[in-house]
């Protein structure tokens, strides 16, 4: 059975080490994502070179973001598959959005997508049972980590599959101390997954209990967009989050990047 081929991948030239930095990188991908095209034909190179352009200028916000994103690969397989699982109506505001209408025309009557088919039967359990702990994330114990029962697990090479017990998905550094400070007092052991990329066995395995640093309708998707913006913009989220700081101390040129732990790639 003959495979399907494609076009070379375009070689490019090896960075020099002392400018790597965003304003250096983001001007790279810039100048060479347009010798992609052939390779991926029905993503909109132009769009994303535009995209990049603006982000290397600081010159975008979250909504315009997410507005290029869709207009970048609505042509493409994925998502047209994604566009297919949703409802005419759900359809109609995701085609509207990215031909110009803003998100709060979009969301003015209401707008909440399905979940992901994977975990579409979870329960999340936030109040807390005699089985169940409540954690609290905040100083004021008025925040309540989200928790999930009996909820499956697949990487995404569907290499692992288990059902943890309980999964746990902080959304702040103090939930996840209380977590832990959790799982010692009760003899708890804790595994930890991110994008669920691994194909190793660093996974929990059935009935044992998992930290997710992404939600689980979020972890089967592609990455949100608002991770690439300031941790004030990740919606309420302290793990998700680029932040740059500069310090005086630093050769010029040089900046200091703080990556949440929830930040997609």
């Amino acid at each position: 059975m003959p495979t399907e081929e494609f076009p070379p991948h375009p070689q490019l030239p090896p960075p020099p080490a002392e400018k790597l930095n965003p304003h250096f990188i983001l001007g790279e991908i810039r100048d060479y994502i347009c010798d992609f095209k052939e390779l991926f034909p029905f993503v909109d190179i132009d769009v994303l070179r535009e995209q990049t352009t603006a982000v290397r200028r600081k010159q975008v916000d979250a909504e315009t973001q997410i507005r290029q994103f869709l207009k970048a690969f609505r042509r493409t397989e994925a998502f047209k598959e994604a566009f297919d699982l949703l409802d005419q109506e759900s359809q109609k505001k995701v085609h509207a959005f990215p031909e110009g209408k803003s998100a709060q025309e979009v969301t003015r009557a209401g707008f909440e997508l399905p979940p992901s088919p994977a975990p579409a039967q979870e329960l999340v359990a936030t109040e807390g049972t005699s089985d169940v702990p409540v954690i609290h994330e905040d100083d004021n114990n008025q925040k309540v980590m989200k928790v999930y029962s009996q909820t499956p697990f697949d990487n995404w090479v569907e290499s692992v599959h288990n059902v943890p017990m309980r999964t746990f998905v902080p959304a702040t550094v103090l939930g996840l101390q209380n977590l832990v400070r959790w799982s010692k007092e009760n003899n708890v052991r804790l595994r930890c997954s991110g994008y669920r990329h691994s194909w190793s066995s660093i996974f929990p395995e059935d009935n044992q209990f998992l930290v997710s640093l992404l939600d689980i309708h979020e972890v089967t998707r592609i990455p949100d967009p608002l991770a690439i913006g300031s941790s004030a913009q990740a919606n309420g989220n302290e793990l998700m989050g680029i932040d740059i700081h500069e310090n005086p101390s630093f050769s010029p040129g040089e900046q200091c990047v703080r990556v949440g732990a929830s930040v997609t790639n």
